[in-house]
């Protein structure tokens, strides 16, 4: 047992830093690598219409921006999820994006979710507390919120494209996985800029820390509270963290992880990863591509050579990564 909660209490403490560093790292650094990298284009009145703060649900996070490109009626929605380490970030943070795609024709959308150890949970749903799989359900209703709202403005989109940076990423993979047969409307390519994809990888254990084993009982008891709110949010149950073993804390972090939940019929893929990045390291990108090409599912691997988790010093990379989005545009929507 002494194994077991050292194991967890090792991933814990990984995943504090990461939440730490992740949403303080995004938090000043995001505009920069947008102009560094070479994501921002000019967005003017004549390009389109923005729709801002439309709901979705009842929950005060339940919220998206439209972005509907002008004078066409396009079929088809790409969908944005931005990043913060799960804790932090908004839809704005991923405007960037759904301006390039909108002056492309295509409809956009950037969504709001409720975030762990941030929100509160304030509508009715299954989770007491947000979870992975809470913000999976809110991706989920989002879809039909902004399809029901397109129809309403004379657009009947049929398909769909979704993708995220950082946390919005792992979640966009993960929504593309376990829900490629089963979304309101047809996936029909995913795109992740620097997103996770293994949280085994992510989260690895350290055998050599004992956080909690012989600690007095006041500083043991936060430690197995922090270790079933991290196990919570990850799984969206309750634990006894005293009764698992390590196996258990493996399937936990393998449902959570994309590269786990790849079947022939998840979507094809871009991704986007830093050859220098600490924080999701590029074999996060090399092991998903690996997968999805084990599948026989087309897929297109793009490492920014110099770049971190910014992505800020490649722009020719950046380049190649809108010209495979906009390529995979053209091959996938009908």
């Amino acid at each position: 047992m002494k194994k077991v909660l050292t194991i967890i209490g090792s991933i814990v403490a990984i995943f504090a830093i990461i939440i730490l560093i992740g949403g303080s790292y995004l938090t000043h650094q995001f505009k920069q690598m947008l102009i560094n990298g070479g994501f921002v284009v000019e967005w003017n009145t004549t390009d389109g219409e923005i729709l801002k703060d439309l709901s979705y649900g009842d929950g005060y996070r339940n919220r998206y921006d439209l972005y509907l490109p002008a004078n066409k009626k396009p079929k088809a929605l790409i969908l944005f999820i931005h990043g913060g380490s799960w804790i932090s970030g908004e839809k704005e943070d991923m405007a960037w994006a759904a301006q390039r795609y909108a002056k492309e024709g295509y409809i956009t959308a950037s969504i709001n979710y409720t975030r762990l150890r941030t929100d509160s949970i304030t509508y009715s749903s299954p989770y007491d507390k947000p979870c992975m799989q809470s913000m999976l359900n809110e991706i989920d209703s989002s879809i039909k919120a902004i399809t029901a709202k397109c129809k309403e403005l004379g657009c009947d989109i049929d398909q769909m494209a979704i993708g995220g940076y950082s946390a919005g990423a792992h979640l966009a993979m993960l929504y593309s996985t376990l829900y490629a047969t089963k979304s309101p409307l047809p996936i029909k390519f995913q795109i992740s800029w620097v997103g996770p994809s293994d949280f085994n990888a992510l989260f690895p254990t350290d055998p050599n820390m004992n956080i909690g084993g012989a600690a007095p009982a006041e500083e043991r008891a936060k430690f197995l509270g922090d270790m079933e709110l991290f196990l919570y949010s990850l799984s969206g149950k309750t634990v006894d963290v005293e009764t698992m073993t390590t196996e258990d804390v493996i399937a936990i972090k393998s449902a959570i992880s994309p590269v786990d939940k790849v079947t022939t019929d998840t979507p094809p893929a871009v991704l986007a990863y830093g050859g220098k990045d600490t924080l999701v390291n590029a074999i996060h990108g090399e092991k998903m591509s690996q997968t999805l090409t084990s599948k026989g599912i087309a897929n297109r691997l793009i490492i920014f050579p110099n770049s971190g988790h910014e992505l800020g010093h490649d722009p020719e990379c950046t380049e190649s990564v809108q010209a495979a989005i906009l390529g995979f545009c053209e091959e996938y929507f009908n």
